[in-house]
């Protein structure tokens, strides 16, 4: 049985990982990992599983969570998804839309704790087996994450148009969970790509904090990091990006 599979791969690093390294005493940072970062991705399918009121939805997430894998690293988590190329192009946005979902709400409850994550999100084949993996959408993922200069998650531009060619008008809900952003790189460099909508992007969702500014400038802070100048640029981007994410919220 090939263990190649097909589908939506995830790669998100925490910003200012080395810091609490640096500033906290190993028993603090053990704590951290334990308590907040290895719970992140099944506290986000519990959490979806509560947010999501629509019985057929809920139903169709309950049964189909269980594909959404989840390998973490270090600071890095590696999330996947296989996804059936033979699948009814329905089934096949449904499960599409469950994998940004999770994603969403990971990096909304990372945020939340304190811990900042930045990410990208790319189509293939890929190759995971215990703490082994390998692929060119795990790669491509984690080459896009690591340019990015704010807290957030790009789609690569391959699967951003796999997601716009297989959109149709009825599928508006899911549309919302992307917004197109000219993004902030390294190196003073800027790509225009999709973003994952984490903020707030159903009013049934997590609220939006009343004080964007103090929400990000916490979070940067969170766990002892310090913020060095370089760094300054990184929190003013994630404030500008949430604020104008607001506006892309579905109303239902």
């Amino acid at each position: 049985m090939t263990m190649i599979q097909e589908g939506l791969v995830g790669v998100f690093d925490i910003l200012g990982y080395q810091n609490i390294i640096d500033n906290n005493e190993i028993e603090d940072v053990s704590k951290i990992v334990l308590e907040i970062l290895t719970k992140l991705p099944s506290a986000a399918k519990d959490t979806l599983t509560r947010l999501i009121s629509d019985e057929e939805s809920r139903n169709f997430f309950i049964k189909e969570k269980e594909n959404l894998k989840s390998l973490i690293i270090s600071d890095t988590i590696l999330l996947s998804l296989s996804v059936d190329p033979k699948a009814l192009h329905g089934n096949k946005m449904s499960n599409w839309a469950i994998f940004l979902l999770h994603a969403a709400m990971l990096l909304r409850l990372a945020f939340d704790k304190g811990l900042p994550l930045r990410g990208s999100i790319d189509s293939g084949n890929f190759f995971i087996l215990d703490n082994c993996f390998a692929g060119k959408p795990i790669v491509n993922a984690y080459r896009l994450a690591n340019q990015l200069q704010f807290s957030g998650c790009a789609l690569t531009p391959k699967v951003e148009k796999e997601f716009k060619n297989d959109l149709n008008r009825s599928q508006d809900a899911i549309r919302c969970l992307f917004f197109p952003y000219l993004l902030p790189l390294k190196n003073n460099e800027e790509m225009k790509l999709s973003l994952v909508n984490w903020l707030n992007p159903f009013d049934s969702w997590k609220e939006v904090p009343d004080d964007i500014c103090q929400y990000v400038v916490k979070a940067f802070h969170a766990h002892n990091k310090d913020v060095s100048q370089k760094d300054i640029q990184k929190l003013i981007n994630t404030e500008i990006i949430m604020r104008y994410s607001i506006s892309k919220s579905w109303i239902v």
